[in-house]
């Protein structure tokens, strides 16, 4: 009997690592790996692309799947052990044992090693998996939707909390995180790009009379004359009449 559950406990550690594996390759797929499969189009990258499409319900597929197996592993492995060791043993030295010796072979070789591996190896792995994973998604979709749909419910509640900082607030943060290695034109930049979306047409708009209209193809002379003399006015390059702007620029003193 206890060869038996030895035998199934090793089944169930290679399971756990095949699915904790499962769950790296799939996510470790890069878009370059997704292209490739895209243009090969063989039944089993259509399956894997298919999976990728509701990413929520594949990775609460694989975390309900790996709990199971799990806790089917911890359960066997008490069983074993309490046949193993003498009743005569402290209690606690058993407990101790179990939950160190469990706990580190659940990790070494249903966790760590196989994601590893998949890390190395994702398209290899996932192409090993897909066909279980697909079986797997079908038999635990009704545990699964109900993870999925909770946690969507969970994520609109956050959304709606969500903390929104103002363009005024940022612009007081930068004052606070700016070094001295920053001069105060760069801060001024700073806050200008942070304060852009408050700010009003009325703050920036130049009046007719402020505005000297120039043509298209001036001589040199006549650009560098009107661009000294008008300080902070703002030009327009046009063609034949005022209207029809082609671009402007402001100068400064």
């Amino acid at each position: 009997m206890t060869i038996i559950s030895l035998l199934f406990l090793v089944a169930l550690l290679i399971i756990s690592g095949l699915i904790s594996g499962t769950e790296t390759a799939f996510f470790s797929l890069n878009p370059s790996d997704l292209e490739q499969m895209r243009n090969r189009g063989e039944k089993n990258d259509r399956a894997i692309l298919a999976l990728l499409t509701k990413p929520k319900k594949l990775l609460s597929t694989i975390l309900i799947t790996n709990n199971f197996v799990n806790v089917s592993i911890v359960i066997l492995s008490s069983f074993i052990l309490n046949n193993l060791i003498s009743p005569e043993v402290n209690y606690i030295t058993v407990f101790i044992i179990q939950v160190v010796l469990v706990t580190s072979v659940i990790l070494i070789f249903g966790e760590i090693i196989p994601k590893i591996l998949a890390n190395k190896e994702p398209m290899m792995f996932a192409n090993l998996m897909v066909g279980n994973m697909r079986f797997l998604v079908s038999f635990f979709s009704p545990l699964s939707s109900i993870l999925v749909n909770s946690t969507n419910l969970i994520d609109k509640k956050i959304k709606k909390k969500g903390h929104y900082i103002t363009m005024s607030d940022l612009s007081d943060a930068i004052d606070l995180t700016a070094g001295e290695n920053i001069t105060d034109d760069e801060k001024k930049i700073l806050k200008g790009i942070a304060t852009f979306g408050e700010t009003e047409a009325t703050e920036i708009m130049q009046s007719r009379v402020n505005i000297t209209a120039i043509d298209k193809w001036p001589p040199t002379r006549k650009w560098f004359k009107l661009y000294w003399s008008r300080a902070l006015a703002a030009f327009l390059c046009t063609r034949n009449h005022l209207i029809r702007c082609l671009g402007s620029f402001t100068s400064k003193t």
